[in-house]
């Protein structure tokens, strides 16, 4: 891909580069306002869904110009590899002690038959034959 641009007049691979460059989504661009591994760890599965969308944006690119063509595609396909390590990402960086969400609703009534079995088996201990 590189020996592709090379040879490219200068002004064109740079218009390439920029067309493919404005398909990429911002978040998954370098920033300089913070430490990398810190903006990727905050919520990995928002980029996932940020890169699983500008996959296929990038494959339909229209492209005049087979050296566009193989750029567009080349991205595809590294925005395509990057998906499964943010998807590994996700699951280091969640939280397993954080407290599952309960109903706050009252519980559901239980079973009959095991109401029923309940009701035996405390009859039986305390003595009492009734049930």
């Amino acid at each position: 891909m590189a020996v592709r641009l090379a040879r490219s007049p200068e002004e064109r691979a740079r218009q390439e580069a920029a067309t493919v460059l404005a398909q990429v989504p911002e978040e998954l661009r370098p920033g300089p306002e913070q430490d990398e591994a810190t903006r990727w760890m905050a919520d990995p599965s928002h980029l996932l869904r940020v890169c699983d969308a500008a996959v296929p944006r990038l494959v339909a690119l229209p492209a005049a110009t087979p050296s566009l063509r193989l750029l567009a595609d080349q991205t595809a396909e590294l925005l395509g590899g990057i998906s499964p390590a943010l998807n590994g990402l996700a699951l280091l960086v969640a939280d397993p002690a954080r407290p599952v969400a309960r109903s706050r609703g009252r519980p559901p009534p239980p079973h009959p038959g095991l109401a029923s079995s309940f009701r035996q088996c405390r009859a039986h201990i305390r003595g009492d034959r009734r049930g």
